[in-house]
């Protein structure tokens, strides 16, 4: 930088009525602004902070519903199945104990053929075993409460783990994040963050080496540093939830992508949606 503003001012010395150093000059037919006050104020000597964050997703635990167009081409499924499909064992034994039933034969004969149970028992005992059984509720009770520190809430969906954490002077809902120590890798910081954040408790599974998403952020002008690079490295939840919580923590939700904008800022939120799909 230091070379191109004294080419500059040789230019200017050379030619003092076509360019000046303070007013645009032209490059290939190209026009170009550039000043001494821009370039001394661009400070290209100080160091970024390089951040490593975890996007922690706890993926669905059962089926989504079906939308309209899904229930109609289910339906069309099921009803082409059935004109195109063959008879079922069950089908077959049935058409069978009805020929055996309107069959007239002797005592002996009757008897060894209806020693077993027919298809109406056994279907009989299915219902019973049917009706005897509950499903799982699909709506559960930190649905109701809307409680934002349990995984057990919207199950056909996926949630993301977000911390509310100090950030210099500021408390901001992130995904958690943690500086670069000296001798580990960007990933290595990732897993020690849900450790230190999070607690032993938490298990969960990285995908990769490489980061899937980026972020950046400056400090404000008098700080020693430019900013901040924050790495983002997903990763998804295998077991336990938040148990302990580090003094960097005040508070921390798990929320849905729709969720996400009322957590985030705009200019974060739109880093992190280029790397979360939720369909």
């Amino acid at each position: 930088m230091q070379k191109f503003v004294s080419f500059i001012s040789s230019v200017s010395r050379l030619c003092p009525a076509k360019i000046s150093v303070n007013q645009p000059f032209g490059i290939c037919g190209r026009l170009m602004s550039v000043s001494s006050q821009d370039i001394l104020t661009d400070d290209h000597s100080k160091k970024w902070h390089l951040f490593s964050a975890v996007c922690l997703e706890r993926l669905p635990q059962i089926s989504a519903n079906l939308n309209e167009i899904e229930n109609k081409y289910l339906n069309f499924m099921n009803q082409l199945e059935i004109e195109n499909s063959l008879l079922s064992d069950h089908e077959l034994r049935f058409q069978e104990d009805k020929k055996i039933a309107a069959k007239k034969h002797d005592d002996s004969d009757l008897k060894e053929e209806t020693a077993r149970k027919t298809t109406t028992e056994i279907e009989d005992l299915w219902e019973i075993e049917y009706n005897s059984f509950t499903p799982a509720p699909r709506i559960t009770e930190a649905d109701k409460s809307n409680d934002l520190k349990s995984l057990e809430r919207c199950l056909d969906g996926k949630l993301i783990l977000l911390v509310k954490q100090k950030l210099g002077t500021q408390e901001t809902w992130v995904m958690p994040q943690s500086r670069h120590q000296p001798g580990e890798s960007m990933r290595q910081t990732a897993e020690r963050i849900l450790h230190q954040y999070c607690g032993e408790k938490m298990k969960s599974l990285f995908l990769g080496n490489a980061p899937c998403g980026y972020h950046k952020y400056k400090y404000p002008r008098d700080a020693d540093v430019f900013g901040a690079k924050v790495f983002f490295f997903k990763a998804f939840h295998q077991d336990g939830n938040v148990s302990e919580i580090c003094p960097e923590i005040i508070d921390y939700s798990w929320v849905t992508k729709k969720e996400l904008p009322q957590y985030l800022s705009p200019v974060y939120l739109e880093s992190v949606n280029k790397f979360i799909i939720d369909f």
